[in-house]
């Protein structure tokens, strides 16, 4: 398979573009992926993974990576790699260190997809409420949060920003108020 690079740097300028593909078996994260934790090898040369494509091609000599998790499943690897052998022996700190970035990285990643979510619903609900032929309003506190362009016809007013702030009881019926009241009150999603 293949993966893409996200993000890279290196102190050399030598760093991966964002984007660039690579073939996944020629990797060290393939065998990070494989392993499902931290992978850290200081000399490659001298490991069992002498032989491997990423570094007879490469040549990085010194590698650490671990998986990343979103929402339960893989997502990619984070992972720090050098053209020179490590020197020392990696430690159960810096294996640690990289499972905490991980879930770091992994929590950056979720909350993206949720802001991107959101503002994709959002997007939506504007898009259906525009289309719609009522008279639509969100409050909050009793007060005009948002509201489509209908509401702002039906009540003689320009554009729909004109009621946002304005006590939503204003274009309620007086007969209907206390209903409105109570719905308001309770926070009730549901229209009425």
């Amino acid at each position: 398979g293949a993966c893409t690079c996200l993000a890279s740097y290196a102190r050399d300028g030598g760093a991966l573009a964002p984007g660039a593909q690579l073939r996944l078996g020629e990797t060290y994260c393939d065998l990070t992926i494989q392993d499902g934790d931290v992978v850290a090898i200081e000399d490659m040369a001298a490991s069992p993974y002498a032989a491997h494509p990423c570094h007879e091609g490469v040549g990085l000599a010194a590698y650490i990576g671990v998986p990343i998790e979103v929402n339960g499943a893989l997502f990619g690897t984070l992972s720090f790699s050098s053209p020179a052998p490590l020197g020392r022996a990696f430690t159960e700190g810096d294996r640690q260190f990289m499972r905490l970035a991980a879930r770091w990285a992994g929590g950056l990643v979720e909350r993206d997809l949720r802001a991107r979510h959101l503002a994709e619903s959002e997007r939506r609900l504007r898009a259906l409420s525009d289309a719609a032929f009522e008279a639509i309003a969100f409050t909050r506190d009793g007060h005009i949060i948002d509201c489509n362009e209908q509401m702002a016809w039906l009540f003689g007013f320009a554009t729909a920003d004109e009621l946002v702030g304005r006590p939503a009881l204003e274009f309620c019926a007086p007969e209907h108020a206390p209903k409105v009241r109570q719905m308001m009150a309770e926070n009730r999603p549901e229209p009425y």
